[in-house]
């Protein structure tokens, strides 16, 4: 069984070159592209396109039968997208990425119940080590199971602490 990705570019422009050579990257790991995304000229310049261009392209990924919904770039113009995003129908995808994609994917979880991943956009995947993909292909496959993280002191806590963690790009929040 192979991960069908469906790259979606509803925040600002993209080098294409950076979004290639992360495409090559998640192909050489044995994922499968649905289809490439486009540049769209923007009157504003820092979107990639117009908001009716954009929410299109989100709404169309998110009724998609991909597996992933995976950011191409970040940066700014998600949350103007939102309050005009129809509620998800069905299974939908899981979205991946982080800066203003956050909103995206805490408006799906707090509205909807539905999951996404907190990760690297794909123009930015090259950077990081094999470490990363390695725990990135596990989680996306369904095999990682506990995550252990640094023992975190606080003068207002003794003992452990437990809850639900929700890693959010705050500044976009």
């Amino acid at each position: 069984w192979v991960m069908k990705i469906l790259p979606i570019a509803v925040s600002s422009p993209f080098k294409k070159s950076e979004y290639e050579a992360g495409k090559k990257l998640l192909e050489s790991r044995g994922y499968e592209f649905v289809r490439d995304p486009v540049l769209k000229p923007s009157p504003q310049g820092y979107l990639n396109g117009l908001d009716t261009e954009r929410l299109q392209e989100l709404e169309t990924a998110l009724s998609s039968n991909a597996d992933l919904v995976w950011a191409v770039r970040g940066g700014y113009g998600i949350t103007r997208l939102l309050p005009n995003l129809p509620s998800p129908e069905g299974r939908t995808p899981i979205v991946i990425g982080i800066s203003d994609v956050t909103a995206l994917t805490c408006h799906l979880w707090a509205k909807h119940q539905r999951k996404s991943l907190h990760a690297p956009v794909l123009i930015k995947i090259t950077g990081d080590p094999p470490e990363v993909w390695d725990a990135i292909d596990l989680i996306l496959k369904g095999q990682a199971r506990q995550v252990e993280y640094p023992v975190f002191t606080s003068p207002f806590e003794k003992g452990g602490l437990r809850g639900i963690l929700v890693p959010a790009n705050l500044s976009i929040l």
